[in-house]
Protein backbone atom coordinates (compact mmCIF):
# COMPACT_ATOMS: atom_id res chain seq x y z
CA UNK A 1 0.00 0.00 0.00
CA UNK A 2 1.79 3.35 -1.42
CA UNK A 3 0.94 6.86 1.15
CA UNK A 4 1.85 9.66 -1.33
CA UNK A 5 0.33 11.92 0.67
CA UNK A 6 -2.01 13.34 3.27
CA UNK A 7 -5.56 12.75 1.45
CA UNK A 8 -3.64 9.16 0.60
CA UNK A 9 -3.71 8.04 4.43
CA UNK A 10 -7.18 9.69 5.23
CA UNK A 11 -8.60 7.36 2.41
CA UNK A 12 -7.29 4.88 4.22
CA UNK A 13 -8.19 5.21 7.20
CA UNK A 14 -11.66 5.83 6.04
CA UNK A 15 -11.97 2.84 3.84
CA UNK A 16 -10.60 0.74 7.24
CA UNK A 17 -13.51 2.03 9.15
CA UNK A 18 -15.64 0.96 5.89
CA UNK A 19 -15.15 -3.47 6.62
CA UNK A 20 -17.69 -4.91 6.96
CA UNK A 21 -18.37 -7.26 10.25
CA UNK A 22 -19.81 -10.28 10.90
CA UNK A 23 -19.95 -11.45 7.53
CA UNK A 24 -20.34 -15.14 8.76
CA UNK A 25 -23.13 -14.45 10.74
CA UNK A 26 -26.76 -13.92 9.25
CA UNK A 27 -27.46 -10.21 10.88
CA UNK A 28 -30.66 -7.90 10.48
CA UNK A 29 -27.96 -5.27 9.35
CA UNK A 30 -24.43 -4.67 8.94
CA UNK A 31 -21.96 -3.56 11.38
CA UNK A 32 -18.49 -1.70 10.18
CA UNK A 33 -15.46 -1.48 11.68
CA UNK A 34 -16.18 2.54 12.30
CA UNK A 35 -19.36 1.91 13.88
CA UNK A 36 -17.78 -1.03 15.84
CA UNK A 37 -15.22 1.20 16.70
CA UNK A 38 -17.23 4.13 17.94
CA UNK A 39 -18.71 1.82 20.10
CA UNK A 40 -15.65 0.89 21.75
CA UNK A 41 -14.91 4.23 22.57
CA UNK A 42 -17.53 5.16 24.21
CA UNK A 43 -17.43 1.90 26.32
CA UNK A 44 -14.10 3.00 27.36
CA UNK A 45 -15.01 6.29 28.23
CA UNK A 46 -18.00 4.89 30.51
CA UNK A 47 -15.55 2.33 32.01
CA UNK A 48 -12.53 3.85 32.22
CA UNK A 49 -12.76 8.09 32.04
CA UNK A 50 -9.01 8.58 32.50
CA UNK A 51 -8.07 6.36 29.96
CA UNK A 52 -4.91 7.87 28.09
CA UNK A 53 -4.71 9.19 24.60
CA UNK A 54 -2.77 5.69 23.54
CA UNK A 55 -5.68 3.85 24.81
CA UNK A 56 -8.30 5.57 22.80
CA UNK A 57 -5.66 4.97 19.48
CA UNK A 58 -4.91 1.97 20.05
CA UNK A 59 -9.01 1.43 19.96
CA UNK A 60 -8.95 3.46 16.75
CA UNK A 61 -6.42 1.45 14.84
CA UNK A 62 -7.05 -1.93 16.66
CA UNK A 63 -9.15 -3.30 13.50
CA UNK A 64 -7.93 -1.02 10.57
CA UNK A 65 -5.81 -4.10 9.70
CA UNK A 66 -8.68 -6.15 8.36
CA UNK A 67 -8.96 -3.45 5.58
CA UNK A 68 -6.16 -5.69 4.08
CA UNK A 69 -6.71 -9.41 5.86
CA UNK A 70 -10.66 -9.23 6.35
CA UNK A 71 -12.87 -9.57 9.37
CA UNK A 72 -11.54 -13.14 10.75
CA UNK A 73 -13.75 -14.79 12.28
CA UNK A 74 -12.65 -15.51 16.33
CA UNK A 75 -13.89 -18.49 16.13
CA UNK A 76 -11.65 -20.07 13.38
CA UNK A 77 -8.47 -18.24 15.02
CA UNK A 78 -9.09 -19.88 18.20
CA UNK A 79 -9.58 -23.24 16.47
CA UNK A 80 -6.14 -23.16 14.56
CA UNK A 81 -3.79 -20.74 16.32
CA UNK A 82 -1.68 -21.27 13.59
CA UNK A 83 -4.02 -19.16 11.64
CA UNK A 84 -4.05 -16.24 14.53
CA UNK A 85 -0.13 -16.12 14.79
CA UNK A 86 0.02 -15.69 10.43
CA UNK A 87 -2.69 -13.14 10.71
CA UNK A 88 -0.89 -11.33 13.35
CA UNK A 89 1.98 -11.55 11.65
CA UNK A 90 0.52 -9.99 8.31
CA UNK A 91 -1.26 -7.12 10.74
CA UNK A 92 1.88 -6.43 11.81
CA UNK A 93 3.51 -5.17 8.32
CA UNK A 94 0.13 -3.41 7.34
CA UNK A 95 1.56 0.09 8.97
CA UNK A 96 0.78 3.05 9.04
CA UNK A 97 -2.93 0.40 9.61
CA UNK A 98 -0.98 -1.08 12.18
CA UNK A 99 0.59 0.57 15.32
CA UNK A 100 1.66 -0.68 18.62
CA UNK A 101 0.69 2.39 21.35
CA UNK A 102 2.71 0.53 24.43
CA UNK A 103 -0.04 0.20 26.45
CA UNK A 104 -0.06 -1.91 29.89
CA UNK A 105 -1.02 -5.71 30.18
CA UNK A 106 -4.06 -3.75 32.43
CA UNK A 107 -4.86 -1.22 29.43
CA UNK A 108 -4.88 -4.03 27.04
CA UNK A 109 -7.20 -5.94 28.94
CA UNK A 110 -9.42 -3.03 29.54
CA UNK A 111 -9.36 -1.99 25.69
CA UNK A 112 -10.57 -6.02 25.03
CA UNK A 113 -12.95 -5.92 27.48
CA UNK A 114 -14.35 -2.86 25.73
CA UNK A 115 -13.99 -4.63 22.05
CA UNK A 116 -15.95 -8.08 23.29
CA UNK A 117 -18.61 -6.03 25.24
CA UNK A 118 -19.32 -3.98 22.11
CA UNK A 119 -19.58 -7.35 20.11
CA UNK A 120 -22.03 -8.29 23.50
CA UNK A 121 -24.36 -5.12 23.09
CA UNK A 122 -24.24 -5.52 19.40
CA UNK A 123 -25.42 -8.74 19.40
CA UNK A 124 -28.36 -8.46 22.10
CA UNK A 125 -29.79 -5.50 19.57
CA UNK A 126 -29.73 -7.98 16.69
CA UNK A 127 -31.56 -10.61 19.00
CA UNK A 128 -34.03 -7.99 20.61
CA UNK A 129 -34.77 -6.96 16.65
CA UNK A 130 -35.96 -10.97 16.48
CA UNK A 131 -32.35 -12.57 15.21
CA UNK A 132 -31.72 -15.96 16.81
CA UNK A 133 -28.08 -16.02 14.47
CA UNK A 134 -26.86 -13.32 17.10
CA UNK A 135 -27.48 -15.56 19.87
CA UNK A 136 -24.28 -17.72 19.82
CA UNK A 137 -21.61 -14.82 19.28
CA UNK A 138 -23.55 -13.20 22.25
CA UNK A 139 -23.23 -16.03 24.49
CA UNK A 140 -19.40 -16.58 23.68
CA UNK A 141 -18.56 -12.92 24.09
CA UNK A 142 -20.87 -13.15 27.76
CA UNK A 143 -18.85 -16.15 28.93
CA UNK A 144 -15.22 -14.46 28.08
CA UNK A 145 -16.34 -11.51 29.99
CA UNK A 146 -16.92 -12.91 32.64
CA UNK A 147 -13.74 -14.80 32.88
CA UNK A 148 -11.58 -11.50 32.35
CA UNK A 149 -10.95 -11.53 36.05
CA UNK A 150 -8.29 -8.62 35.73
CA UNK A 151 -10.25 -5.92 34.47
CA UNK A 152 -13.22 -6.54 36.86
CA UNK A 153 -10.78 -6.63 39.95
CA UNK A 154 -9.43 -3.33 39.23
CA UNK A 155 -10.95 -0.57 41.57
CA UNK A 156 -11.29 1.84 39.16
CA UNK A 157 -13.41 -0.25 36.64
CA UNK A 158 -14.64 -2.75 39.28
CA UNK A 159 -18.30 -0.06 39.82
CA UNK A 160 -19.11 0.31 36.05
CA UNK A 161 -17.96 -3.12 34.81
CA UNK A 162 -19.72 -5.39 37.06
CA UNK A 163 -23.37 -3.80 37.09
CA UNK A 164 -22.84 -3.41 32.89
CA UNK A 165 -21.44 -6.70 32.77
CA UNK A 166 -24.71 -8.54 35.24
CA UNK A 167 -27.10 -5.93 33.19
CA UNK A 168 -26.12 -7.41 29.81
CA UNK A 169 -26.42 -10.84 30.86
CA UNK A 170 -29.60 -10.89 32.08
CA UNK A 171 -31.04 -8.93 28.88
CA UNK A 172 -29.33 -12.20 27.26
CA UNK A 173 -31.29 -14.21 29.31
CA UNK A 174 -34.36 -11.95 28.19
CA UNK A 175 -33.71 -12.84 24.76
CA UNK A 176 -33.05 -16.62 25.07
CA UNK A 177 -29.68 -17.22 25.82
CA UNK A 178 -28.18 -20.21 27.71
CA UNK A 179 -29.59 -20.05 31.31
CA UNK A 180 -26.36 -21.46 32.71
CA UNK A 181 -25.21 -17.98 32.24
CA UNK A 182 -27.09 -17.46 35.25
CA UNK A 183 -24.68 -18.64 37.40
CA UNK A 184 -22.29 -16.18 35.95
CA UNK A 185 -24.22 -13.36 37.99
CA UNK A 186 -23.57 -14.45 41.69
Amino acid sequence: MTITNELDLATLFRDACAVKRYHTVRTLRQQTVGEHTMGILTLLNQIYPEARKEMLLAVMHHDFPELVTGDIPAPIKRQIPRLAQLLTEAEEGTAPLHRDFDLSAFEEDVVKFCDLMELVLWCLEECRMGNQYARLPLENGLMWLWGAVLVLRHPSTMETVLPLLKQATHAALNVGANPSLIEKTK
